[in-house]
C-alpha cells in the first residue's frame, strides 16, 4: 500500500506541504491575486490531477528539478480534480488550452510560457 501511495501520491496535501513549497489555491479570488502579483514578479502555476499516474510522475520530476536548480520562485498548485471549474476558468482567463499536468509561467498578467506532461521539465526555472 505504501508503494501505491508513493506512486500515485494519494495523500497529495501532506506531500505537497512537506516536500515542496507549494501554495495551494482553490478560488477565483486567489487566481486574481496570482495574476495581479505577476505584474511584480514571475508566478508559476502547476495544474495537477492526483488521479493520473502521468501527472504524478511529471510533478515528481518537476519537484526534483526545482530542488536541484534551487530557484527562489513562487509556485502555486491547483488540484484539477477537486477544482474542475477553476481549472476551466484558468484556461479561459489565461488563454491556454487546459491540460494536466501543466505548468504555466505567468508574467505581467499573462502566460509567458507553458508546457504539459514531460515537456514541463524543459521549461527554464531561472526566470526573474
Amino acid at each position: 500500500m505504501a508503494l501505491f501511495k508513493k506512486l500515485f501520491n494519494t495523500d497529495s496535501t501532506k506531500t505537497i506541504r512537506n516536500e515542496f513549497n507549494w501554495t495551494e489555491f482553490s478560488t477565483e479570488n486567489q487566481l486574481n491575486s496570482i495574476i495581479q502579483d505577476s505584474h511584480n514578479g514571475t508566478q508559476m502555476l502547476f495544474k495537477h490531477s492526483i488521479r493520473c499516474f502521468t501527472s504524478s510522475m511529471a510533478k515528481k520530476q518537476f519537484e526534483k528539478s526545482y530542488l536541484e536548480n534551487n530557484t527562489e520562485l513562487k509556485f502555486y498548485y491547483l488540484d484539477v480534480i477537486a477544482n474542475r471549474q477553476l481549472a476551466r476558468i484558468v484556461a479561459d482567463r489565461l488563454h491556454v488550452r487546459h491540460e494536466s499536468p501543466q505548468l504555466l509561467i505567468i508574467r505581467d498578467g499573462k502566460v509567458d510560457m507553458h508546457a504539459s506532461h514531460s515537456d514541463i521539465s524543459q521549461l527554464p526555472l531561472q526566470i526573474a
